[in-house]
């Protein structure tokens, strides 16, 4: 078969799996295009799945020199796994790659397993934890270190000079991860030294000073939805929602029928991010307008999800792509065209109301309780951009020379 057909096709599978265009097209560029392009330079037309066995280590070593982030080279090697999939059986299934990536080796399986099980956190962080120690007990393996009891500092602390190659951030969570595996170990006297002793670093982590969505434009945004449509009514309840409580957009498309109190005029529910339950009030305006929607607009499915697809098949939007592809076209009929780093998304209108919060004098504990962070760490970004508040902290140069004028 055609290497260009092949990938046709896959992009067809995923596109009647009811992917976003935004997430195909990212999909095609990171993790079927540099295939193609490497099919191209040989000059070979068919698929081959045999030339897997020389693009894989390509890539890894792209990985190992910088040339390619983590996140980049995870999407290549799904997409060379899609392409042998859709190949060998005809279908594909999104989650098998995942599994694939995650499983340990076999030495070290049952006692990740028994420690993630183990683990009080979020599904999405236990999911993250699983990847970095599958990847921990392939790295010891490939260096001679085959099973738990063999584990040595120096292993250890090459594994994280090895995942600090691919990556700019997040190292903190990896040394929190492997140092909560080893501790277990020794615990259980499976290794004879802590060595979590060793990884108990605070890597810097880059705070980026994301502007929040334009008031203005949010007002004009939200007067210009045509509520009449049952799309309009979703939208808008979206948009409304989001404005007035800041949920996250990985909990706007997870929440479900009987997270809503009508009653108590709240939503409660569990944040996808954290874990961690949540409650926020919801004012007469967005009540309404999830009312209008839900009783008005939203399509008769069995799904429990407030929102959900406009066509058939109706399940829950897919994901935040989604939600911000929906941003992009509302925006678009108002003439607004987005540019990289405007702040014009679903998550700049969450930035939007942290930062109209710390405006008004609100505690930043209150802040960071409103927007369901677990520390007032990441609250404090909001404070960077509320400009004229700095400018009224900032230090007189009077006394410095003849002073300075600002």
């Amino acid at each position: 078969m055609l290497i260009n057909k092949l990938s046709d096709r896959a992009m067809k599978i995923m596109e009647s799996s009811g992917y976003t265009q935004l997430t195909l097209d990212s999909i095609y560029s990171y993790s079927f295009k540099p295939i193609l392009d490497y099919y191209l330079t040989k000059g070979i037309e068919n698929y081959n799945p045999e030339l897997n066995g020389q693009i894989e280590p390509m890539y890894l070593e792209q990985f190992h020199n910088g040339t390619i982030s983590r996140h980049t080279y995870y999407k290549r090697l799904r997409g060379i796994r899609i392409l042998k999939d859709v190949y060998e059986t005809g279908n594909y299934i999104w989650e098998k790659y995942t599994d694939k990536i995650l499983e340990p080796e076999e030495e070290f399986s049952l006692t990740i397993s028994e420690h993630l099980s183990k683990r009080n956190i979020c599904p999405k962080n236990l999911r993250l934890e699983k990847i970095y120690l599958s990847e921990f007990s392939k790295f010891c393996s490939s260096n001679g270190v085959d099973k738990p009891e063999d584990i040595n500092g120096e292993i250890v602390l090459g594994f994280i000079k090895f995942k600090g190659l691919g990556m700019t951030v997040g190292l903190e969570k990896v040394s929190t991860a492997l140092s909560k595996y080893l501790l277990s170990l020794f615990g259980k006297e499976i290794i004879t030294h802590d060595l979590s002793a060793i990884i108990k670093i605070k890597s810097g982590r880059e705070f980026k000073v994301k502007l929040p969505f334009n008031i203005d434009v949010l007002n004009r945004l939200i007067a210009s939805i045509d509520t009449d449509t049952e799309l309009g009514k979703r939208d808008y309840a979206i948009i409304l929602l989001v404005s007035y409580t800041g949920i996250r957009s990985c909990d706007i498309i997870n929440l479900k029928l009987n997270d809503i109190s009508w009653k108590d005029r709240s939503i409660s529910f569990v944040q996808n991010k954290t874990g961690i339950p949540q409650s926020l009030p919801l004012n007469k305006e967005v009540c309404d307008a999830l009312a209008d929607y839900i009783l008005n607009g939203r399509p008769k499915c069995g799904h429990s999800y407030v929102f959900v697809r406009e066509l058939s098949p109706f399940n829950r939007l897919h994901d935040s792509c989604a939600l911000n592809s929906m941003l992009r076209r509302r925006l678009s009929d108002i003439g607004i065209e987005r540019k990289p780093g405007d702040g014009l998304t679903i998550h700049g209108i969450r930035r939007a109301l942290g930062t109209q919060l710390i405006k008004s004098s609100s505690p930043i504990n209150t802040v960071a309780q409103v927007l369901g962070h677990q520390s007032t760490r990441a609250t404090r970004q909001y404070i960077s951009v509320d400009i004229e508040g700095l400018r009224m902290c900032a230090l007189s140069f009077d006394s410095i020379g003849h002073g300075v004028s600002l």
